[in-house]
């Protein structure tokens, strides 16, 4: 079993709901001041794209829509100015941009991949802001707009990513059971779809690594009893392990925590903690989660 690579990533992640929204947010607006732009109204609103709105005012600018203190104060002469009707060229390619950015803002719903698109796209937008405007006063606003647009998408980004490991991980398990299943363990089939192994009495105990200190500084995961013996899922520095009557049987080191799974067999039970990638910890026992932890870090 696979993981569904259609997976509705707003649904499981909430900083990419809102780097999904985020998006949105810029093609609207952008939408809104190409439209007035192109009226000849010079209101301007936030939460927009720098270039498609830089090309529908130089239009209006230069077909003569604009209030008459622009040209008194660019000093541009009404015989370098276009026709008015030119302005829909340009208001065509400012859409052209903004089309892209809704293109993006669509497909992203389901594949980091294309919020990673929106991101570049959104930098070089930043870019090209500096460059057209420079650093002043008067661009503080757009300048703060742009770079919490940036960190939203690359939050959303990140967080997608510990989404789809865990989802990927989940989907191993599910396969896993499903091997069971098919090779005769005794298991309970639920209608969801799910499998409950009933534990195997003739499943050999895993092999012990080590007594677990207890005098090294630690922080607990997740704590319980299961079948009456004890279950702890600790971190200890950079490694992550699980305890089990004080005997450590499985372990996992990384400095960046990511989703991942520690296992062992005793008495017949399969045991598993873990991280779920995104929010919580959890132990299972034969395929069925019977505790969790949230994880705020």
């Amino acid at each position: 079993m696979s993981i569904n690579k259609n997976v509705a990533l707003v649904d499981h992640s909430p900083k990419y709901k809102s780097a999904y929204f985020s998006l949105l947010a810029v093609v609207l607006f952008t939408l809104v001041n190409i439209v007035m732009a192109s009226l000849g109204n010079d209101t301007y609103f936030l939460f927009s794209a720098t270039v498609p709105y830089f090309i529908a005012f130089s239009g209006a600018l230069y077909c003569g829509l604009l209030p008459d203190y622009y040209y008194t104060e660019l000093g541009i002469p009404q015989s370098e100015l276009l026709d008015p009707s030119a302005i829909v060229g340009f208001a065509v390619v400012a859409l052209i941009f903004v089309a892209v950015y809704f293109v993006v803002w669509l497909l992203s719903k389901n594949k980091r991949g294309f919020m990673i698109a929106a991101l570049v796209l959104f930098i070089i937008d930043t870019v090209a802001m500096f460059i057209l405007y420079g650093i002043a006063l008067d661009s503080l606003l757009d300048i703060l707009f742009h770079g919490w647009v940036i960190v939203s998408l690359i939050m959303g980004i990140n967080e997608a990513q510990k989404v789809q490991i865990a989802l990927r991980e989940r989907a191993e398990v599910q396969e896993s059971e499903s091997v069971k299943v098919q090779e005769g363990e005794s298991a309970v089939l639920y209608t969801d779809g799910s499998s409950q192994a009933q534990g195997n009495p003739f499943a050999e105990n895993s092999a012990i690594l080590r007594v677990a200190d207890t005098t090294v500084k630690s922080r607990t995961l997740l704590e319980t009893d299961v079948h009456g013996h004890a279950v702890c899922y600790r971190r200890v520095k950079r490694t992550n392990e699980l305890v089990i009557d004080g005997n450590v049987y499985d372990e996992i080191e990384m400095l960046m925590e990511t989703a991942h799974a520690l296992h062992a067999t005793v008495d017949g039970h399969e045991i598993v903690v873990g991280y779920d990638g995104v929010s919580k910890s959890y132990v299972k026992v034969d395929g069925v989660v019977v505790g969790t932890k949230l994880r705020l870090i």
